[in-house]
């Protein structure tokens, strides 16, 4: 046996593509982890090649705008200290039209500066320039004061500063911290500019008009000295050397004195203590040298910022073909050691899927039918190697003759406990047939009162339902009751037969039954099943039972119709779904907490014998359906001119038992087919409608005489009956049943008149109680029905298993 397919057909086979798809999705990680890695470097150079475009079309043109914009606030505080004066009207307007010329050309090149952070805050710039308009219109017309108007102009330079800030934001540690060190001095400028337009306006009036006015001033000079100080120690070293120039010359020695002159020296009216002139000559050079070394600062940084953004591009681009190179490799090697792999576990998934869809079943099939497995032929070792893969291989290949060899052992416990089952069956059913052939005899004495008639017929016909559990059992063992090569019968007698085998049979009603008969082979089969159907509906049901049949194209289809709880759909459609399926009964599963449904078990191994369907379904009154379609190759029709021999009606129970008391039914207890039983209530007595009459449902079965001789077709094994003597005309019931007549067919000599009914005994009997002559006629009736049924339904039991089960 060939544990793995051929190399062409493994290669035609669908690829396993879990597995690859796995390993793509390992590899597709690397991808994305050397995509980003290459990404971010390769954001790191184009910010550095980036640094000179954000410093031409953002950083410089604000800066010129923040220079401009620090000149119009001093001409404004000037303007509104001097009182609206002519010359300070003059300068203003100079200043305001080389602002507007400043943020026209600002406005055509900070837009197009790269980055996101820069671009919002151009656009905040630009809503503080459009603002200001309204400032300049309240500064000409005199309705603010140097106060809100110094606060406008701060506004609009602060945002301006954000620009600058978010400009000297680049990937590079160390050309990042010069920027923010410019950034920082380029504050240090507002705050000394800031200084020079809130002492501008003061010296133009005279003095500080509050003591707020002079605190103002004072923090001023102290956040400009704390800028300095900060973007001293940010600074490189040559733009720190240049600011140290910066501070050791005579103009900035001349500003500080003038500042401290002004904080020391301000009196109780709010007079200044330095001039205009000296003020202005002193911050003017200072501010303008600032301002040269920020724009040598940041011409620097722009020059280092290049070189590093192509060096940056460079090292990406090679980082880019070697990794890309690395992916390529890892991926190939990736894809050879799947295809290996794959290949292996192929072989594996192979022999797993033979041992478990091929060997395992022929296995157990062989097993079951008797045969001797040879374990090492039926599991032979798989060789995979000595890798992983090999171990694999090898723990299988314990695996499956483990499996093999538990599957042995099973068969042959399951044998063993069937033949066990099967002898006891055999055994517990000799002793029934010699129960119901002792309870036959003690039945026919002469010596025995009605009471104990009756309890003979108790034991009569729970001996018979013994019986038929006892053939359960027997089929369920695997075996197979033999039957006799007989004639075909009646439907109508068929099923009759398999009521007289179930308590409770006076609440089954007999409705429309097909005059169809049932082939000779299949009877005691079709017995059984419906005495099982029969059985559980009327432990089901508190009321009656209908039994109707109709013929259908494929068949007859016999309804068992009972008015009970009923079941659920999921029920309903489990239990067809078993007796569509029939498994073996010492191979069934069965969940935690279920019964084993022997009942069902033994309807599904009947049915498949014939090839019998049984299904159910809700019944219209509440309770289950139960539909038994009889297939056509069982069925034979009735021949009115040929009358059946062996159907009478000394084969079934009485329609109306003349006489019988109609007591309760007795409660038992539930059994392993059916669920624990309701009180039932006395039915209906059993009735049947035939679609056809038939001359032999005509004709009454002699009783048994008073004396005790009976004729001898009585006693004859068969339950043959004689026949009569002439021919009669029958009266019929409105239904169409024939209307008894006790003693009819028995000859003159053998008729004995029935006996005059007794007085009443008050202590004895029940005043409803007949003549116990009359009472043994009608139960030997019943008798001579029970025996017929069970002729039909008996056999001996086989001791080998049939080969359809």
């Amino acid at each position: 046996m060939r544990l793995s397919l051929p190399f062409a057909a493994r290669r035609d086979r669908p690829r396993n593509i879990r597995l690859r798809a796995r390993i793509v999705f390992m590899m597709s990680s690397l991808v994305a982890l050397w995509v980003f890695a290459a990404w971010v470097t390769t954001q790191e150079g184009y910010d550095l090649l980036q640094t000179g475009k954000r410093d031409s079309t953002a950083g410089r043109p604000t800066k010129t705008l923040i220079n401009v914009l620090q000149d119009e606030r001093r001409a404004s505080m000037v303007f509104l200290g001097s009182g609206r004066q002519a010359a300070a009207a003059a300068e203003l307007q100079e200043r305001r039209a080389h602002t507007d010329r400043t943020v026209e050309q600002w406005r055509e090149t900070a837009p197009d500066a790269p980055g996101d952070k820069i671009k919002q805050y151009v656009a905040a710039t630009g809503r503080e320039l459009n603002a200001l308009s309204e400032t300049r219109a309240a500064i000409d017309a005199g309705t603010v004061d140097r106060g809100p108007a110094m606060r406008s102009f701060n506004e609009t330079i602060d945002a301006a500063l954000l620009i600058n800030s978010a400009a000297a934001e680049l990937s590079d540690p160390e050309i990042s911290a010069d920027g923010r060190a410019l950034i920082e001095l380029t504050r240090a400028r507002e705050m000394l500019a800031r200084e020079d337009a809130m002492l501008g306006g003061v010296l133009a009036e005279g003095r500080f008009r509050s003591s707020g006015e002079f605190i103002e001033f004072a923090q001023a000079v102290s956040l400009r000295t704390n800028a300095e100080q900060q973007a001293y120690r940010q600074l490189p070293a040559g733009d720190r050397r240049n600011l140290d120039g910066l501070r050791g010359g005579a103009a900035y020695g001349t500003l500080q004195e003038l500042e401290s002159q002004v904080l020391q020296r301000q009196g109780a009216r709010g007079r200044v203590g330095v001039t205009a002139p000296q003020w202005r000559a002193a911050t003017k050079p200072v501010l303008t040298q600032i301002d040269q070394a920020i724009d040598v600062g940041g011409d620097a940084v722009v020059e280092r910022a290049a070189p590093i953004g192509y060096m940056v591009a460079g090292q990406w681009a090679g980082a880019a073909v070697l990794g890309a190179l690395a992916v390529a490799a890892c991926l190939a090697l990736a894809f050879t050691a799947a295809r290996q792999l794959l290949q292996q576990l192929n072989r594996l998934r192979d022999a797993a899927q033979d041992l478990a869809g091929q060997r395992l079943p022929d296995v157990m099939a062989r097993l079951s039918a008797g045969e001797q497995v040879d374990i090492a032929a039926e599991a032979p070792p798989l060789q995979f190697g000595t890798d992983e893969i090999g171990q694999v291989g090898q723990a299988f290949n314990a695996v499956q003759e483990a499996a093999i060899s538990a599957a042995a052992g099973q068969a042959a416990q399951r044998e063993a406990s069937r033949k066990i089952l099967l002898n006891l069956a055999q055994r517990t059913r000799v002793m029934m047939a010699q129960q119901l052939n002792l309870v036959d005899a003690m039945e026919k004495r002469q010596d025995i009162d009605l009471r104990q008639l009756k309890e003979l017929f108790q034991l009569d016909q729970l001996t018979v339902r013994g019986q038929r559990y006892v053939d359960n059992l027997i089929v369920l063992a695997g075996g197979r009751t033999v039957q006799r090569a007989r004639a075909s019968a009646p439907l109508i007698d068929v099923i009759r037969a398999a009521v007289g085998q179930v308590e409770g049979y006076e609440r089954v009603n007999l409705r429309r039954i097909s005059a169809h008969r049932i082939s000779g082979y299949a009877i005691g089969d079709t017995v059984s099943l419906f005495a099982e159907l029969i059985d559980n509906a009327v432990s089901y049901s508190p009321h009656t039972v209908d039994i109707e049949s109709d013929v259908t194209a494929r068949g007859i289809a016999v309804t068992i119709d009972d008015r009970g709880l009923g079941l659920s759909d999921d029920q309903i459609e489990r239990i067809n779904t078993f007796l569509a399926q029939s498994p073996e009964f010492l191979t069934a599963q069965f969940s935690a907490g279920e019964q084993a449904q022997l009942g069902h078990f033994v309807v599904a191994i009947r049915a498949r014998h014939h090839d019998i369907t049984v299904t159910l379904k809700k019944s219209p009154y509440g309770g289950v359906t139960a539909v038994v379609l009889i297939p056509n190759k069982l069925l034979h029709e009735q021949d009115p001119e040929q009358p059946d021999e062996d159907t009478r009606d000394a084969t079934r129970p009485d329609p109306v038992p003349v006489g019988a008391p109609a007591g309760p039914a007795p409660v038992r207890e539930p059994r392993g087919n059916v669920a624990p039983l309701r009180k039932e209530r006395p039915g209906p007595a059993l009735t049947a409608v035939v679609e056809e009459p038939r001359p032999d449902d005509e004709a009454e079965r002699p009783a048994a005489p008073a004396n005790g001789t009976a004729p001898d077709g009585d006693d004859a094994p068969d339950g043959q009956a004689a026949e009569p003597s002439q021919t009669l005309e029958i009266e019929a019931t409105p239904n169409g049943l024939p209307v008894r007549r006790p003693q009819e067919n028995l000859v003159p000599a053998l008729r004995t008149p029935a006996a005059p009914a007794e007085e009443p005994v008050p202590d004895a009997e029940p005043a409803d109680m007949r003549d116990p002559e009359d009472v043994r006629r009608i139960f030997g009736s019943y008798q001579r029905g029970t025996q017929q049924g069970r002729a039909d339904a008996g056999g001996t039991p086989d001791a080998e298993p049939d080969a359809e089960d």
